[in-house]
């Protein structure tokens, strides 16, 4: 499973368990402070209640006066509409249940008075109030249905300190489920919309985290690959640290491994000029005629120069392989860029019997260093002429294609084997010159592929129909 993923399944779950907990603390203690509120205002009631009973007119045996009762009838059959936020009352079922000393029920408000006459001294609002303490009590009238609670709230009714009675205030909490059915929807909703977004925030942040990690990746992928790209943007966090101290430690083994491979190749290059100069050198030592004199003398002068242009080009190659990027660009015009290469080169094609001829593109523009890619091309061009035999053509021309320019050099020379295609690139790696001249040095065409890829571009060399070889420097334009 991917990093990503598992972020994303952590998260979900952390948050998903965590809002159902939340969800359910909040819809069981909303049900708790709902009753918590009617009962602090049945409790105002109640003792409302009893302070008139206390003070009502009467004799001392007459604890409910008749218009308590006419009240009450009253009230039940008033009409009204009382649109409370999502509740419409039409009807008032508060009622009130009043007992003498002993816990005998002497009034009852509700219609036909039900509990008239009932002992009611057990019920622990009264038994409690009875003893001047405070009682309350909440009863089912089916006992596993909690929409049939019904609460209690009981206060004393003293006449000249003493109890003499309890008054009961009861509400059915049929309109507390109403208000708990219309709140609970909306507690659910809001808590899977605020669910949704900390998921939707989470999956944010997976991405965040792990996008710089897969740019590490693919980047680690591509140098393994033998690919040179730039470093990737990692943004401001440790992964960008992580990335640079990868990046140092390729630097550094790379830079080893480079200097040993070179070393090799260099030697091994070295060889054959070094020990034509010692042989020639020995045979100088034993004073040979003069005409040995000049050609041995002539041998080591073009083995000396043969070793300096072999040094030159690998120092050249060795700065374009170190760079990363371009320090210095600049708009190139690719007809005047064509134009300077011919230019260049036409003593050694008419030396050769070679004709150069270039195809300009109108409108073409690249942005680049002019100087690499006048010797990128002036190694293109010049492998041409080198293959190509005498009364030949060699075409140089530009072609512009959807954000690209192409360069190309056409010739009708020998041609690369297709199974040398690949190798053509590799360092001091060359095929036979026509007509058994001295093999090249191998560094151009790897050099031509450096300066491709640090202008964002890319070198290819492939067959021509009927002969000949199409060499392409591919540039963004």
């Amino acid at each position: 499973m991917r990093l990503r993923t598992r972020l994303f399944v952590l998260i979900f779950v952390i948050t998903g368990t965590g809002m159902y907990f939340l969800m359910d603390w909040m819809l069981t203690d909303l049900r708790k402070r709902y009753l918590e509120a009617v009962e602090e205002t049945l409790v105002d009631t109640s003792n409302l209640l009893a302070s008139v009973l206390e003070n009502s007119a009467g004799s001392d045996t007459s604890l409910v006066p008749a218009s308590l009762g006419e009240g009450f009838r009253s009230a039940n059959d008033r009409t009204f509409e009382a649109k409370i936020f999502s509740l419409t009352k039409t009807s008032v079922d508060l009622y009130v249940v009043v007992t003498d000393e002993r816990g005998k029920v002497v009034f009852d408000s509700r219609p036909g008075q039900p509990d008239l006459g009932e002992d009611h001294s057990q019920w622990r609002d009264v038994y409690l109030s009875l003893r001047g303490k405070y009682g309350a009590r909440a009863t089912r009238r089916v006992s596993d249905d909690p929409n049939t609670s019904t609460m209690h709230v009981a206060a004393p009714i003293r006449r000249r300190g003493v109890v003499r009675g309890v008054v009961v205030v009861a509400k059915p909490c049929s309109s507390i489920n109403v208000f708990l059915g219309i709140a609970r929807p909306k507690i659910v909703v809001a808590g899977l919309l605020a669910g949704a977004g900390v998921v939707l925030a989470g999956w944010l942040l997976s991405i965040w985290l792990t996008i710089p990690i897969q740019r590490l990746s693919r980047y680690a992928r591509s140098v393994g690959e033998g690919n040179r790209l730039p470093f990737p943007d990692l943004g401001a966090s440790e992964v960008r640290d992580l990335g640079r101290a990868f990046e140092e430690m390729r630097i550094a083994l790379e830079g080893r491994k480079y200097v040993e491979k070179y070393v090799h190749s260099l030697t091994h290059e070295l060889k054959s000029p070094l020990t034509a100069v010692s042989a020639a050198a020995e045979i100088l030592e034993e004073d040979p005629p003069p005409e040995v004199r000049a050609r041995f003398v002539a041998n080591i002068q073009r083995e000396s120069e043969r070793l300096r242009e072999l040094v030159d080009r690998l120092l050249g190659l060795a700065s374009l392989e170190s760079r990363m990027n371009l320090e210095n660009r600049s708009p190139v015009d690719p007809a005047s860029l064509c134009g300077e290469v011919c230019r260049d080169l036409s003593t050694v094609a008419v030396s050769r019997g070679v004709a150069l001829e270039a195809v300009e593109a109108p409108g073409a523009s690249i942005e680049g260093d002019r100087l690499l890619l006048r010797q990128a091309l002036g190694n293109l061009l010049l492998n041409a002429v080198e293959f190509s035999p005498r009364g030949a053509v060699v075409e140089l021309t530009i072609r512009r294609s959807a954000g690209q320019v192409e360069f190309r050099v056409l010739d009708r020379g020998a041609g690369v084997p297709d199974w040398a295609l690949e190798k053509i690139w590799d360092r001091f790696w060359s095929t036979p010159r026509p007509g058994g001249a001295t093999k090249s040095s191998g560094l151009g065409l790897p050099f031509v592929r450096e300066v491709a890829r640090l202008h964002g571009g890319e070198a290819r060399l492939v067959p021509r129909e009927g002969g000949g070889t199409e060499a392409s420097l591919i540039l963004p334009g």
